[in-house]
Parts: C-alpha cells; sequence; structure tokens
C-alpha cells in the first residue's frame, strides 16, 4: 500500500507482487509540491485507489478518468469537546500558523488585522510548530507545539476558527476546531466540503476578498444565535464521521480484494499483517 505519490512510485516497479494487490492511498494532490509529471502519472497506475475525500474523488473522475474507493478522514471520539457554550466566549480567533504557503498563515494574519481595526477588543490565539513565531498582530498569543489539551482549550475560547489554507487534503484542524463548539470560517480549499456546508456547519468563501472575510467574522462576532445555531449542525455533521465507520470501510475493501483474489486462484490477504505500507 502506498501513501505518497513518490511510495506509488516505488510499488510500481515491484514485480513480484500482482497490480490486483497493489493500493494507492491518496490523501491529496501532490502536484502542488512535487512534480505534477510524476504525481499525475501515479493515478493512472493499475492500482486500488483509495481517496480520503470527495473532492480527491471527483479529481480522479474529472482530471484522470479513473475509479477511486472514497473512505472518508475521521475524528477520534472524545479526543476534542466542547466544554463551553458559544454565548459564554469571548471575543476570540483562532488560527494555526504553518510554514507551507498552501496554508496561507500570512493571509490569515491579515484578515485578523482588518477584524483587530473593525473591532479593537477581539484577542487571536495562534498556534503552530513554527519556531520563535513573532507578529506585530496586537492582541494576540502564540502556542508553539501545542499539546492536545491545549489546543482543545485554544479551539474551546474560540468564537470562531479560521482556515485560509488554499488546499487541504482533508481539513483535520477545521474538524477539531468544529468538535470544540468553535464556528470555522474556510477559504475554498475542498478539505472541508465534507463536513461543512456554507452557512449551515460553518463557512466556505473565497478568501480573494480580505475584507470580506473579515466583514463576516465581525458579523459573527455580534450573533451569539447564529454561531450557537451552526455549532449545533456542525454535531450533527460530524457524527457521520468516526474511525470506526472509516475502518468498517477500509477492511469490506480489503475483503472484496481478497474474494477477487481468491476467485482468481491467487493468495488471498488473510489478515491485515499481510499489507505492506509502503510509507517510508
Amino acid at each position: 500500500m502506498a501513501t505518497a505519490s513518490w511510495t506509488a512510485v516505488i510499488l510500481n516497479k515491484v514485480q513480484n507482487i500482482p497490480n490486483i494487490q497493489k493500493f494507492y492511498f491518496i490523501q491529496s494532490y501532490e502536484a502542488l509540491w512535487s512534480s505534477e509529471e510524476m504525481v499525475d502519472a501515479t493515478w493512472q497506475m493499475p492500482f486500488t485507489r483509495i481517496v480520503i475525500a470527495t473532492w480527491l474523488q471527483e479529481l480522479g473522475e474529472n482530471k484522470f478518468n479513473v475509479a477511486t474507493n472514497l473512505i472518508p478522514n475521521f475524528l477520534t471520539e472524545g479526543s476534542f469537546l466542547n466544554s463551553l457554550p458559544q454565548k459564554q466566549r469571548s471575543k476570540t480567533i483562532s488560527l494555526l500558523i504553518h510554514s507551507s504557503k498552501l496554508k496561507k498563515s500570512d493571509v490569515g494574519i491579515h484578515i485578523l488585522k482588518l477584524v483587530h481595526r473593525i473591532d479593537p477588543d477581539v484577542n487571536f490565539l495562534l498556534f503552530g510548530t513554527v519556531s520563535n513565531f513573532q507578529t506585530d498582530l496586537p492582541n494576540s498569543k502564540y502556542y508553539e507545539n501545542a499539546s492536545e489539551e491545549t489546543l482543545n482549550e485554544i479551539y474551546n475560547k474560540s468564537m470562531i476558527y479560521l482556515v485560509p489554507s488554499q488546499l487541504e487534503g482533508w481539513g483535520l484542524t477545521a474538524m477539531e476546531a468544529m468538535s470544540s463548539g468553535a464556528v470555522v470560517v474556510s477559504n475554498k480549499n475542498g478539505g472541508v466540503n465534507d463536513f461543512i456546508k456554507s452557512e449551515y456547519s460553518g463557512w466556505i468563501m473565497s478568501f480573494e476578498n480580505e475584507q470580506e472575510v473579515a466583514n463576516l467574522i465581525v458579523n459573527l462576532i455580534n450573533n451569539a444565535q447564529l454561531r450557537e445555531k451552526i455549532v449545533t449542525n456542525s454535531e450533527i455533521m460530524l457524527r457521520q464521521f468516526s474511525l470506526e465507520k472509516s475502518a468498517d470501510e477500509f477492511i469490506n475493501l480489503l475483503k472484496k480484494m481478497t474474494a477477487i483474489l481468491y476467485k482468481g486462484n491467487m493468495e488471498p490477504i488473510n489478515n491485515l499483517n499481510s499489507i505492506l505500507f509502503i510509507n517510508m
């Protein structure tokens, strides 16, 4: 099982494993940070393709004309909990600081500065793995390498979690924030589409007009009733995604391929220990 494009290239060269026993676990469209020619070629390789999000399944169909198996990502139950109602939260917005340009953290910071100009009382909680991150954003605090417990505290203090990313395979931090009772405002990036329905369980919009995003955020800050409704809807949406459900779908796919192997008089996959993950 290849778990990235360059490992798919390795798996494709392995001759003593039949193609029907080869799987490609696709978690994003890697051409934006790797060789487009190489990445696109891996989508055409004769593997059983597994994708984690609807937008990747649509990419396979529309760009490469190949079939994929959708097994959505998930949030581990109980890992992020909503312990503070929206109406009790102060004016606070959180943002991930990331070194990748695709995450557009600089855009997020600029939008938060626009929010501050409109409402100087808003506080900003920033977190990430960037060492010694510095910013001139007022009323802000940065948490470096925050633990899961600290992240839960950050999300629970937040009225809003901002996601400026240009591309997300699956917006896991957005899911964490939603589970913790924050309202997510996200750029169009594909990776939040499966669990955010705009204006129902959060917002998905173009971040090209940064002032428009800032205005929306300020409106949300001043509308507790709307935020509470969004949080309730978010809880309903997130119930669709669990480790148990995704694991069952994954195992069922393996069983299906095992049945095909067996009918073809080939050596079937008897248990999960038979799978080689090429993820170096």
